[in-house]
Formats: structure tokens, sequence, C-alpha cells
């Protein structure tokens, strides 16, 4: 199980080369190699370095079923463990800045995970985000006008920071 090591020290080395930095495949890669090896931790921390870093940007302006232009999760293009660090970094960041109920959160979070056309039955990503927001006592809906985008209602977002569900 050394794998994970080499893939940590390969990515390391991109970073300090400069000359040839990593994109979304590398952190996908990556971040699969890190949590099939039990490193979850370190999954998720290389996953909030690849956001400072601007490696990886999962929001995308989409819009709304009024039409309206709106900011949703991309998690399309995200391997599972990706996903998995996506969420958990979005929804823990979101717990630890308020101290507060929902800390100004206004709207529904649209979640994009596509449709599953690529997956071998059930939607992958659509699973995985499930069990991600069960593991914070939040039950996403699916899109009744896209079943490509899941919807996590604004009640039940001030309701995980009222009880500060954490894992």
């Amino acid at each position: 199980g050394g794998a994970w090591v080499e893939a940590l020290d390969l990515y390391e080395r991109m970073l300090e080369a400069e000359s040839f930095m990593p994109n979304i495949v590398t952190m996908n890669s990556l971040l699969e190699t890190l949590d099939n090896n039990g490193q979850r931790e370190q999954a998720q921390s290389k996953y909030d370095e690849g956001l400072k870093l601007g490696i990886i940007s999962p929001w995308k302006w989409t819009k709304n079923i009024d039409g309206e232009p709106i900011q949703a999760l991309d998690l399309h293009r995200f391997s599972a463990a990706m996903t998995r660090a996506a969420i958990r970094n979005i929804l823990d960041g979101w717990l630890d800045e308020t101290n507060s109920m929902g800390g100004g959160l206004t709207a529904d979070l649209v979640i994009i995970t596509g449709k599953g056309l690529n997956s071998v039955s059930t939607p992958v990503l659509q699973e995985i985000t499930r069990e991600v927001l069960l593991e914070y006592g939040i039950e996403p809906q699916l899109d009744k006008t896209n079943s490509g985008r899941m919807i996590v209602g604004i009640g039940d977002l001030l309701e995980c920071f009222g009880k500060k569900s954490w894992r």
C-alpha cells in the first residue's frame, strides 16, 4: 500500500517544479489514491489545497427553475473521492465559519452530479452525494426538472447548522 505515498510525492514535486502544475485530472487521481488507501484526512487536506491554488473550482453559474442565475456545486467532472471532499469542505466550512444558524445562507444548495450516463448501474455521484450529506443528517432531493441535479433545501441546511451536526 505505498502507492499513495508515491502519488503524494509526485504531486508535491509537480508543485515545486512550477513548470508543470497539477490539474483536475491530477487532483482526481491523487484523491482517489489517498481515499482508496484509507488516507481520508490527507485527501481532504489536498482537496482544500487544490481549492486554494485554483486547481479545483467546484462552483458554476447555472439557472434555477425560474430562469434566475444561481451558483451550483458542480461535481460533474469529479471522482468519487473528490465528490466526498468537496461536499465535506463546503459543509464543514459553513459549520466552522458561522457559529450561528446558517450564517447568511439564503437559498437552497444545488448540486450538479450528472445523470449517471457513464455509470455502470445507478448514478455513482448521486449515491455518493447522498451518502455524504446523510453523514450530516441532510437528505437531498433529486431536482424534479433536471435529474442530473440534487437539491438541499435551505430549511435542511439551517436545521443542520442549528444542530451543529458534525459527522
